[in-house]
């Protein structure tokens, strides 16, 4: 038999159970804290804003700044736009459901002291690892960006266009050239116009077949086109550098004649790796750091 005391204890507590069961309040398990954590990431409110505040002072579209100088996106990347997220020259930079395999996140998630890391050293300290991991959670749940597209280039009065650097008209009606043209027409005039190797060098080559990339797809390389459907390949480890040696590298030998970029970079690869790029008549940006 319970004692009295213990019974005026009791008593409460079973009140204040059924009252929560009455209102349909369940005590918090497991399973419901985890579906809390893994609510779904909103990246318009959630990740943009670490994106604009962090990373988007270099990876802005190309544009003039008020200098009239053109700013172009550091290593080619956009943060800026959807576009520039899904179609960058690194290929997609947050793939669905794999953050090792994204390039966004890891950037972001390198050692503080790496000179890969973003954002450097010099522009801030490391994102909070609370926004790592929230970055890291978005692209497990699928990378999505909603109704997000993000900044478009502007356009200004006289047809002339801000961000992506066009001109408009000068006085007198004539087209008025865009900074990156005059930079052209200054080096003509100084003799030292630089001249893109890249057409040269895919002149007269075929694209790979498809079922040689399709046979690279579970490998640890990435490997896209340099943009504008052109032959030449960008071949990258990012985010699988463990799995990369000497051996990695040698089933790169189908789709040698290709390559026009390789990132090595972190790897572990050896003088054998080295044989093997110089099998690659094409190759014009080598990353062996």
């Amino acid at each position: 038999m319970k004692s009295p005391a213990l019974l005026a204890l009791l008593i409460p507590l079973c009140a204040a159970t059924a009252f929560a069961q009455d209102k349909g309040e369940k005590p918090a398990n497991g399973k419901e804290a985890k579906a809390v954590a893994e609510k779904p990431v909103d990246f318009q409110k959630q990740i943009w804003p670490i994106l604009e505040k962090s990373c988007v002072e270099c990876h802005s579209a190309a544009h003039t700044d008020k200098d009239g100088k053109l700013k172009k996106p550091k290593g080619g990347v956009v943060l800026e736009n959807k576009d520039g997220i899904t179609t960058s020259k690194h290929g997609k930079l947050a793939i669905a459901k794999k953050p090792d395999d994204s390039l966004i996140y890891a950037s972001i998630s390198l050692p503080a002291d790496d000179e890969d890391r973003m954002p450097p050293a010099k522009k801030g300290p490391p994102l909070a690892k609370e926004q790592v991991e929230l970055i890291k959670q978005w692209i497990e749940q699928g990378a999505e960006l909603g109704t997000w597209t993000g900044k478009a280039a502007e356009k200004g009065k006289d047809g002339e266009k801000g961000k992506d650097g066009e001109g408009g008209k000068e006085k007198g009606g004539r087209d008025k050239p865009a900074p990156k043209e005059k930079e052209k027409e200054k080096e003509k005039g100084k003799g030292t116009a630089r001249l893109d190797p890249l057409p040269s060098l895919q002149q007269g080559l075929k694209p790979v077949a498809a079922e040689l990339l399709a046979g690279l797809a579970n490998g640890p390389f990435s490997v896209a086109s340099i943009g504008d459907d052109s032959p030449l390949l960008r071949v990258a480890c990012t985010g699988r550098t463990d799995d990369v040696d000497d051996q990695a590298v040698a089933a790169l030998v189908p789709i040698a004649d290709h390559i026009t970029e390789l990132d090595l970079a972190r790897s572990r690869v050896g003088d054998a790796a080295c044989a093997t790029i110089a099998t690659m008549p094409r190759l014009y940006r080598l990353d062996l750091r």
